[in-house]
Formats: structure tokens, sequence, C-alpha cells
């Protein structure tokens, strides 16, 4: 065997030994066993009976020790165990911990997280006790730490003894490795705890960290609060539903529209709210469209009506377009630039195909066409198939889809190009409905073949 460090591990009569790249013989075959993982790139083990020794890349034995089980590294520190005892050693083989705990914890900032005698406390590489071990039970929450002793909750962050904060429990919140608040509950109501200090006061009945927000919970309303404990949205909503930077609210089945400070932009007062268009890189929402007695206006996301026209219905398509309503009469428009921009073409219907960038459109012959929300349609329409189609399905295949013309079958790609022109009398769908398939079964002169979505097709018995 070969370790990471140029050395050789030889095996003569059972026992191991390491030779160095040109065959010297560095350590004589004594060893039962040995233990080497690739990213230790400085040191590996090797056992012989009870007696394990940490070999250095130069073959050169930095510590031995009488151990229960192969010394195990976590980080720049390295475990030993002895009669259900714990130490920690140093990368170099230094004892930093002797082995006297019941259990040692990694933590923050190169701390350890003690057990003794069913008390735990904190200690650090020199073994000074950072907190004493005295406590029933320590647990750290990102860089702080709960300490809990008598059924009393102490807080301790880092510098000075623990101190009681004076409530009934806390729990884990939010990212472990970035957020620095601590959920905690007193009188059975829950609040955010920040350096031990109350950053939201516990009276909720739920909290919930949200990208840069805590949603709060209190008495089946929601509320949303900052980063800084901040009330935006106070929690009298039914339901609030972030878009881009902007709330859309719900309140007794009356929606509206808030800003990313909790002003009012849409006042809560229309049947339905839809955000039509946001913008990717700067995550905001760009406008929305709002329903009031039936009509529906056009927003921009300051709250001002871009448009005189009222339309009976619109509806958000893909790649920041949406379709608008009006006498019975589609049409195609987009936000861009500050500006409302409507294609001149109008249609019998519009919508997205399944999950893609595709549109589909009816025209007054009621026969279905492809539209391409890709690329260009900035400036004018990329048709992809003009109305030819009798209809037009997503039929649950990975980026293609059915078409039928004059009562034949066939299947277009997402760039709108036949894999399959429609010449086939009848399709069958996969079975396996829970994913996207890459293949269908299309039916010709009653012969049965598997269309694959490659181009491949493959004839099958019937």
């Amino acid at each position: 065997a070969i370790t990471p460090h140029g050395l050789g591990l030889v095996r003569v009569d059972s026992l191991w030994g390491v030779v160095d790249s040109m065959g010297s013989m560095k350590l004589k075959p004594r060893f039962n066993s040995y233990y080497v993982r690739s990213h230790f790139n400085q040191r590996f083990f090797l056992k012989r009976d009870t007696t394990y020794s940490m070999v250095s890349a130069k073959g050169k034995i930095l510590h031995r020790g009488v151990y229960d089980d192969m010394p195990y590294e976590f980080g720049n520190f390295i475990y030993i165990r002895n009669k259900n005892k714990e130490g920690i050693l140093s990368n170099s083989g230094k004892v930093l911990i002797p082995i006297k705990y019941d259990q040692l914890e990694y933590t923050w900032p190169n701390w350890f997280i003690a057990e003794q005698n069913n008390k735990f406390g904190i200690i650090d590489t020199l073994e000074r006790e950072i907190v004493p071990i005295e406590f029933d039970h320590i647990y750290s929450l990102k860089r702080n730490f709960v300490c809990q002793k008598n059924q009393k909750i102490y807080f301790f962050n880092g510098s000075g003894p623990p101190f009681d904060i004076n409530v009934d429990g806390v729990f884990p919140y939010g990212n472990p490795y970035h957020d620095n608040e601590i959920l905690a509950t007193k009188n059975e109501q829950y609040g955010l705890l920040k350096s031990g200090q109350w950053l939201i006061a516990p009276s909720f009945d739920t909290i919930i960290r949200y990208l840069d927000y805590h949603i709060v919970h209190q008495n089946g309303k929601v509320g949303y609060f900052n980063e800084m404990g901040l009330e935006i949205i106070p929690p009298e909503y039914d339901k609030i539903t972030m878009r881009g930077k902007n709330f859309i609210v719900e309140k007794q089945n009356q929606f509206g529209v808030l800003n990313q400070d909790g002003a009012n932009i849409i006042s809560v007062e229309c049947d339905s709210v839809v955000l039509l268009a946001w913008n990717k890189s700067g995550g905001y929402a760009c406008c929305f469209a709002a329903l009031r007695n039936n009509v529906w206006t056009i927003y921009d996301n300051r709250g001002y009506p871009i448009s005189s026209t009222k339309y009976d219905l619109i509806g958000s398509l893909p790649q920041n377009t949406f379709y608008l309503k009006k006498d019975g009469k589609y049409q195609m428009g987009i936000f861009y630039n500050g500006q409302l921009q409507l294609f001149d073409k109008s249609f019998s219907y519009l919508d997205q195909l399944g999950y893609s960038n595709l549109v589909t459109f009816r025209d007054s012959s009621e026969k279905m066409g492809l539209i391409s929300t890709d690329g260009t349609y900035l400036t004018k329409y990329n048709i992809r198939f003009e109305s030819i189609f009798s209809d037009i399905k997503d039929v649950y295949l990975s980026g293609a889809y059915l078409v039928e013309l004059e009562g034949k079958y066939g299947i277009i790609n997402s760039r709108g190009r036949y894999t399959f022109e429609p010449i086939y009398d009848r399709y069958e769908k996969s079975p396996f409905e829970h994913s996207r398939q890459t293949y269908i079964y299309l039916f010709k002169n009653n012969r049965k073949y598997k269309a694959q979505l490659n181009g491949m097709l493959t004839p099958e018995d019937l």
C-alpha cells in the first residue's frame, strides 16, 4: 500500500511496517493494522495491540498511546479515547487536553464543551475553564452558548460569566452558520434573542426566518419584522406573499400590495392582485395587476396606474410577458424600461405551455400556434408555428410537446421544431408521470413506435 505521503506500507508475517520511496525501512513490521486518510497529508496511524502510533509524513512516530479506538481527526484536532474517557491531541501529537472527560464536543472558537460526571462546562485547548463544569447541559447556538442549571437558562456570549436570561426555553433558529438570533419562549409565547437581549419581544405564536425577514404569527394572523427587529408589517393579515421586494397581502378576502418598508402602494381593497413582471437582477417587482369591481388595472411598483385602459382579464406569462383580455380579445404585453408595451396582434386565446417559455395562442380560426418568449420577444413576435394546429399539449415530456394537426399527432421540441411530424394516428403517454419522460408511444397504420426525443423511432409489438 502507498500512503498519500509517498511512504510505503509493507506487510511481513501479517505485520505492517513503513518504507520510504527508496525502499529503506523507516519502521520495522510490528504493527497489526494501519489507518490512512488521503486528506491527512501530514500523518497517519499504526496500531500494535492496544497501542496506537501517530506517524509523520517522514515516517517518524509523533505520538504513542493506549486507546480504546483508533484516534480520529476533526479539523485541526485529534480525538483520543481510553476507558470511555476522551482527550484531544494537536496535529503534531501534543496532548492538548488529557483523557479525563466523559465527552468533548468541539465548538467555536476552538473551544470544547466538556462533560464530566454528568456536568457540563467549556474549556479551551490549554484546559482552562471558560465556563465552569457545573451546568446540567450546555449547547451552542451559532456563536453563543445556552447553559442550563436547576431548570434555569443562562446565556453566554463568549466573555464574562453566563447570565440568567429569564426565559422558559430556547431553540435553534434560521441558518446556524449565519444567523445570530435565538428563538426563545416566555409564558408560552415566542420571541427572538440577540446577544442575550430581546430583539423581538415574546408575544407571538410562532416566528420563522425567511430571507432577511422574521415572519411572525399571532392569533392566526401574520406579520413581518426586519433584521433589526423592527416591525414593518403588523400581524393583522391572513396571508402575506413576498413578490420581488414587495408583499402581496390578504385580509378578509381582500388583497393589496406593500413595499419593502411595509408602506401601502395598492390599498387592501382589491379582489385579486397578480405580479406581472419583475427585475431578475435587482430582485424587485416592476408591475402588478389588480382586480376591483370585475375590472383589472395595471400598476407600477409605486402603486401608480400605468395604463388608463381597463381590462376584463390579466394574467402572467413566461419571461415577464403577460396577457390582457378586453372585449373577448387577448393581447400580449410586457413591462420594459418603465413602460407598458403591447404587441399589435390580437388573439382569441393565450396561455403558457406547461412550464416552458412557450405560449400557445388561438386566432380567429380557433387554430393553435406557438410563440417563444425567448430572445426577440421585446421587439416582435417570435412565432415558432403559425396557427395551424387543432391542439398543443404538455404530455409530460422533457422539453417537448404533443401537437395535433388534422387528426394526426406529432412532437415538437422547446425550440418549436418538429421532432416527429404530425403523421401518426394516435399516441400513448408513458405510464411514469412522476417525472418528465424522454419518450412517448406513437401509432401509425396499426403499428406501435417508441418515439424518443433524440429523434429515434423504434417499432414495438402491439
